[in-house]
């Protein structure tokens, strides 16, 4: 019998839940027992994972050194006691920097492989003790990331990565389109040009997207254009953001039509031009509509997906168009949508399945190192020590208030 337990995330709406939901789906179908565990809570989306909805382990969401033993213990243990079963293979995936650690600890625990899937599109400077645990990942072929450029960004202040160590893995975290009910678009009033974005509103390329469309709405002011927005955010100021920039365009409409799965076949047929990157742009690329992928920070155009666009997630400046508002008055008026539509062809990025990109990352995992071995934490440093210390006894809601004064 074989384990797969899952430490990422599955509740609110975005890539990693739409990937997570793909990976436990075809992993069941493969003959595996199925484990998903997440450190960050929300609304659950998807009914075949509600199997998994007790298994929200806030600890899960922070290194495990800021906790004691007796708790990094009790974590392991629950999980553990939720995948009970004589298992001859035991694999587990993790999706985020803190839940790497807590991957590679049950790994030592119960025998297991651990592969981490880095799931970030950018990154911050990690401690030096990180690095070394990311590095010793990468030896073993037991980490990778979600495009050619992840693994670059993740070990730009450690070591160069060759292109044969570039291990970079396809995402399928595309949603389903499905002819379902939605007020909102059905009773959106019509309009000259209609762009779409589906994403998380919290993303980084979210606000200048806005700005670049008010600043095409006010370079266009006989026409009457709306966007749909298909997302959402925890926090509600992202939504208010969106909305308080549109007003800068009196012949811009903005609908926000919140987390949606599946994605109504309408939406796709009302929008001239979506606007996204990664998995959500392909998607709408696959379906025959003009997508403009866009940097995942600065929202700089990078093509149209099945067209030009070398990336779906960072641009390389190569686009002759630099800002968001030309690109789609090139689209718009200099070409038509229509012409720029039959151009589209099966690219890099296109016509994949999920059981085919799923199947690669099998392949990775049986080209990984054979042999069990773990990272072991024992030597992080005295800076660290102290840090983790501090944070234990004090609470980790003082956690930045004692990184900012060991800093000084």
């Amino acid at each position: 019998m074989k384990c797969y337990i899952i430490l990422g995330t599955f509740f609110d709406m975005g890539g990693g839940q739409l990937y997570t939901r793909n990976k436990v789906n075809y992993l069941k179908r493969n003959g595996w027992k199925v484990c998903l565990y997440t450190g960050r809570s929300g609304k659950l989306y998807f009914d075949d994972l509600k199997d998994y909805k007790e298994n929200y382990i806030p600890e899960l969401n922070y290194l495990p050194f800021y906790f004691n033993r007796k708790t990094q213990r009790r974590i392991i243990r629950q999980i553990i006691n939720g995948c009970e079963g004589a298992w001859n293979q035991v694999v587990i995936e993790s999706h985020k920097q803190p839940m790497a650690v807590w991957g590679e600890l049950l790994a030592s625990n119960i025998n297991g492989k651990h592969v981490f899937f880095d799931l970030d599109e950018d990154f911050v400077y990690f401690e030096s003790w990180y690095y070394r645990f990311l590095d010793f990942k990468h030896n073993r072929k037991e980490l990778a990331g979600i495009n050619e450029l992840s693994l670059e960004k993740m070990f730009k202040e450690y070591k160069k990565i060759s292109d044969e160590d570039n291990y970079h893995l396809l995402f399928p975290c595309t949603n389903t389109i499905e002819n379902v009910d939605n007020p909102l678009i059905e009773t959106a009033p019509n309009s000259d040009i209609c762009l779409g974005s589906i994403s998380r509103l919290d993303k980084d390329y979210l606000i200048p997207m806005m700005e670049e469309i008010v600043s095409f709405c006010n370079q266009n002011k006989g026409k009457k254009i709306t966007v749909f927005v298909v997302g959402d955010s925890k926090e509600k100021k992202f939504s208010k953001k969106l909305l308080d920039i549109g007003k800068e365009a009196e012949n811009l409409k903005i609908i926000l039509l919140g987390f949606l799965s599946p994605i109504p076949s309408l939406l796709i047929k009302k929008v001239d031009v979506f606007i996204g990157t990664a998995g959500s742009a392909v998607m709408t690329a696959e379906a025959g509509k003009v997508t403009i992928a866009v940097d995942t920070i600065t929202c700089e155009p990078i093509g149209v997906i099945g067209i030009n666009a070398q990336s779906t997630t960072y641009s390389n400046g190569n686009l002759k168009w630099k800002k968001l508002s030309e690109y789609l008055s090139y689209i718009f008026f200099e070409k038509s949508v229509k012409y720029v539509e039959s151009q589209i062809k099966c690219d890099q990025f296109m016509g994949i399945s999920v059981n085919g990109a799923l199947d690669e990352h099998m392949l990775f995992l049986e080209a990984s190192e054979k042999t069990k071995e773990y990272y072991t934490f024992d030597k992080l440093g005295i800076k660290y020590n102290v840090l983790y210390s501090l944070i234990q006894t004090l609470g980790i809601k003082n956690s930045k208030k004692i990184k900012k004064l060991l800093r000084k």
